[in-house]
């Protein structure tokens, strides 16, 4: 029995409101379910913790957000975002697992991997979105590459300015 058109439709979005999609296995589906809760539990209860004023300082990504949002202090600002960067290393096996689940899942929905399945949630095939998705960038690039250059020598400037300000002496930049 063929489906109608509307019906196809309601299954597709059925389908795309999946993240990653289950396979039949049920011991697979267990281990995907198993293996977000666990993500998410590592990744809510990161912390990063430094030394400050002779004291460890522990802090959430809340705390870290806030930090990022609010300092103007490079060399805080640099510390805070490697030190969150910390947090999800431990994370990267139970990720490639998840992947692997998720291909699995995908494939049974007749997609070719979990790429192609997050790619068909948009109104276009997937090959073209990708087509589309470089178009884009490449138009913006030359932006980009003259935003991040501006930004890098405001930021080498200031610092340079801010260490004769402090010292009375030049630093060199080279």
């Amino acid at each position: 029995m063929a489906l109608s058109e509307q019906d196809r439709r309601k299954l597709e979005l059925l389908k795309q409101v999946l993240v990653f999609p289950a396979p039949q296995d049920s011991e697979k589906t267990r281990e995907l379910a198993e293996i977000g809760s666990r993500m998410n539990a590592m990744y809510g209860s990161g912390q990063y913790c430094r030394e400050v004023n002779g004291q460890e300082e522990c802090l959430t990504g809340d705390q870290m957000e806030n930090l990022m949002r609010e300092s103007r202090d490079p060399d805080e600002l640099e510390e805070i975002w490697i030190g969150w960067r910390e947090v999800s290393p431990p994370m990267r096996e139970l990720y490639q697992r998840q992947v692997e689940i998720g291909n699995e899942g995908a494939q049974e929905l007749g997609y070719d991997n979990l790429s192609v399945f997050w790619r068909s949630k948009y109104d276009m095939d997937s090959d073209d979105f990708m087509a589309d998705a470089n178009d884009q960038w490449q138009r913006v690039k030359p932006l980009y590459d003259a935003l991040h250059c501006h930004v890098r020598m405001a930021s080498i400037i200031s610092t340079v300015m801010m260490s004769y300000r402090l010292t009375g002496q030049s630093q060199h930049i080279c």
